[in-house]
């Protein structure tokens, strides 16, 4: 029962994919929380693609919700500071990932 899981992030419904600078050559300024961001968003497309291409396995995209991180921690203090009695934990931002890993097939939607 092949599967395959991306942990990706709410970051990216702050990009649309930009086709046209996937490595971020004509950044410019370089925005490291933007090239994250359309990082996220390539990722996503790129799973519906190997789905479509390889009906065999299952892909799945999860977001492990906000979760309280060395990552969220650094790159957005602001949020962070306000929210940081409401974040999951490193352990609940994983749960999702397990039971996609684990669950019997039947109960997963069309990759």
């Amino acid at each position: 029962d092949p599967r395959v899981i991306i942990v990706s992030s709410g970051g990216m419904l702050v990009q649309k994919l930009n086709v046209n600078d996937l490595q971020f050559e004509k950044m410019s300024p370089f925005d490291g929380t933007m090239a994250y961001a359309q990082n996220k968003r390539q990722q996503i497309v790129m799973t519906e693609k190997y789905a479509e291409a390889t009906p065999e396995i299952h892909f799945s995209t999860m977001h492990p919700g906000w979760a309280d991180t060395p990552a969220v921690r650094s790159s957005m203090p602001d949020f962070y500071e306000k929210m940081k009695d409401k974040l999951r934990t490193v352990g609940q931002g994983a749960d999702t990932i397990l039971w996609l890993a684990i669950v019997d097939r039947s109960k997963l939607d069309k990759s």
